[in-house]
């Protein structure tokens, strides 16, 4: 895109859309398609758009006739959520009208496929993400970058531009269409809405001046600027606060302001204290009036702080009106698209809902020529011209809607608990995370058991070489040096020291010539007896107790220890009466070798931190190796 090479601001997302043009060099007639598709696609979305509260700047679109698009900026500042509601909107326009393009990008690049950056493919870096990522027919489409020559006649090999972008997705967009993983990954991100948005709108009761609850029932939008306001202040402008000129404390009155959770948060969680000479005192924070006073408090500096930065400039009218004939095709479009509910028109309802669509497309037109005011402005427009009464507001009072839980902003260990398993259960990878484990030591056990030549270790499955090491009998004499002999086929442990050296001997010259011998019959339970004993001692020290074992549920109730009946005796364990050792000791309890494994592995990988290690090695090549053999069967 011709913006591509220009970074832009922090907390700020441009989006586009390609709409279908004429054939036609005529820059008047390409204007006039242009803000027809405007009106059209604004007119879709208004219904989610004229009750809506943005943290800093809405949404917008404006023609740009040149490169022959529509284009679009906002400054979501805090609140996250704006940027990915104007995702959610961008897919319902494209879903709506199927043959538009459109796109999205904010300071970090396409932050769309952060969401799915566990299902990305390799070749998708930020270097070769440029002018490939795309909204179209409701879905995320990537352009691919040719892998063989049959795909280099689809798909462009260097960075496309706009144009050819939009031509490869209209010729093969079922060849651009993004995997599956992926499009779970952004539409779990956007799930929600538009409930999402209604429900980030939270209601609050405040003791705040009047003038100010008349400007906020007449433009609510405007608690934005003033929290923005308040949030972001310096000394200076606490200093138009000391004497108030035009949110006195002296008319305040108690009444519901909507604002999003978001700048609610900001102003609840930030404690001020207001200057003694502004006339706001404060009850104790364990009053029930506090709350109220402390947010209307915080939003009256707000508005102050805005009226002396307001004070010296050129003011603008904000008086204009639509151009008649876009008007008229704006309201048809919002008449076809149902936005008025079936209400009669001069009903009620109908002028409320006519009016907030007036007025959302009036801002529109007036951002997109700059001659819209700035916040600031419209609030000292509407200071002078606002009508209301400060008895009536008061008595309003008793019939106040109750205010909305805001529970929400505490988040205990169990809620945050449950909304990172929502999060991670959007990750595909970490739906199966049990199963890897299992995975992993049942690959490092074959690893172990798996035959070594003189050329290193061989991972499992891994594809053997020509050469094959085939002492068999050196194996044999070398697995006789480390087991033990069984008792009942020698006299003494000593004679089978001896023997063993002389038969370990004797192994090795048969290997040696080439023949082989069938080693002696072991008793492996009595090599079973000697390692449990071996672990009993080991589990009370220091080593042993830093091991994972298993739960003790695992392991059967030992029975009843037997005890001596003589008169006068203590009661003893009769340890001649049991076979296995695991009746005299009730508490032990075996180690648990995969779970040591599996979290010696971890440690030793996190110790790396990111860099080369034994761990990271042995799991990549386990991993290679096995996309290699493909599914074992």
């Amino acid at each position: 895109m011709a913006e591509s090479g220009r970074r832009l601001p922090d907390d700020v997302c441009e989006y586009y859309i390609y709409p279908p043009l004429p054939m036609t060099f005529d820059d008047e007639v390409i204007e006039r398609q242009l803000e027809q598709y405007m009106d059209l696609y604004l007119a879709h979305v208004s219904e989610w758009l004229v009750d809506y509260i943005w943290q800093h700047q809405p949404f917008n679109l404006q023609v740009v006739t040149g490169l022959g698009h529509l284009k679009g900026s906002t400054n979501f500042g805090d609140n996250v959520e704006d940027e990915w509601f104007i995702v959610w909107l961008l897919h319902q326009i494209t879903k709506q009208f199927p043959e538009i393009v459109a796109k999205i990008h904010d300071n970090d690049g396409e932050f769309m496929l952060i969401e799915a950056a566990n299902e990305l493919p390799k070749w998708l870096q930020p270097e070769t993400a440029e002018n490939r990522i795309y909204i179209y027919r409701g879905k995320v489409h990537i352009i691919p970058v040719p892998q063989n020559p049959s795909d280099a006649a689809m798909f462009p090999i260097f960075t496309p531009s706009i144009e050819e972008a939009v031509k490869c997705l209209s010729d093969y967009p079922d060849n651009t269409l993004a995997t599956p993983g992926i499009q779970h990954a952004i539409s779990s991100r956007i799930n929600g809405y538009p409930g999402k948005a209604k429900e980030s709108i939270h209601r609050a009761n405040c003791f705040i001046p009047a003038v100010a609850l008349a400007v906020l029932k007449e433009n609510p939008n405007l608690v934005a600027a003033a929290v923005q306001a308040f949030f972001y202040r310096t000394p200076d402008d606490l200093k138009a606060c000391r004497s108030f000129a035009y949110f006195r404390s002296g008319s305040r009155v108690m009444g519901q302001v909507r604002m999003t959770r978001c700048q609610y948060a900001q102003l609840l969680q930030q404690r001020f204290q207001p200057d003694s000479r502004s006339g706001f005192t404060m009850p104790s924070q364990s009053s029930n009036e506090f709350k109220a006073k402390d947010l209307g408090m915080k939003l009256a500096h707000g508005f102050e702080m805005m009226c002396a930065q307001c004070v010296g400039r050129p003011g603008v009218s904000s008086q204009s009106r639509p151009p008649t004939a876009r008007w008229q095709r704006y309201l048809r479009a919002l008449q076809d698209k149902g936005y008025f509910k079936g209400q009669l028109e001069g009903s009620k309802l109908y002028r409320e809902l006519y009016d907030k669509a007036a007025k959302y497309y009036q801002e529109m037109l007036a951002s997109q020529e700059g001659s819209w005011p700035e916040p600031s402005q419209q609030l000292m427009n509407l200071i002078s011209t606002v009508q209301y009464d400060v008895e009536v507001m008061r008595r309003e009072e008793k019939n106040l809607p109750r205010e909305d839980d805001d529970s929400w902003i505490n988040v205990t260990v169990d809620s945050l608990d449950d909304i990172l398993s929502k999060r991670m259960s959007t990750i595909s990878t970490c739906s199966a995370t049990a199963d890897q484990y299992d995975e992993m030591a049942s690959n490092m056990k074959s690893f172990i058991d798996k035959r070594s030549s003189h050329e290193g270790a061989e991972f499992p499955d891994q594809e053997e070489g020509d050469i094959k090491f085939g002492a068999g009998g050196f194996i044999h004499a070398m697995q006789k040096m480390f087991e033990f002999e069984d008792p009942s086929n020698s006299d003494s442990d000593m004679s089978e020291y001896g023997s063993d050296d002389d038969n370990d001997l004797d192994a090795m010259i048969n290997a040696a010539s080439g023949k082989k011998r069938r080693p002696k019959s072991k008793d492996p339970a009595q090599m079973q007896k000697y390692m449990e004993q071996m672990d009993r001692e080991l589990a009370k020290t220091e080593v042993g107790k830093s091991f994972e074992r298993e739960a003790s549920s695992s392991r059967p109730a030992a029975p009843p220890r037997k005890k001596n009946k003589a008169k006068g005796s203590a009661p003893v364990a009769d340890t001649e009466d049991f076979d296995d050792i695991d009746q005299i000791d009730d508490d032990f309890r075996p180690v648990n070798v995969d779970a040591n494994l599996v979290k010696n592995m971890l440690e030793s990988q996190n110790s790396q931190q990111g860099n080369a290690g034994p761990a990271s090695n042995i799991l990549r090549s386990m991993a290679r190796n096995k996309e290699n053999q493909g599914p074992r069967k």
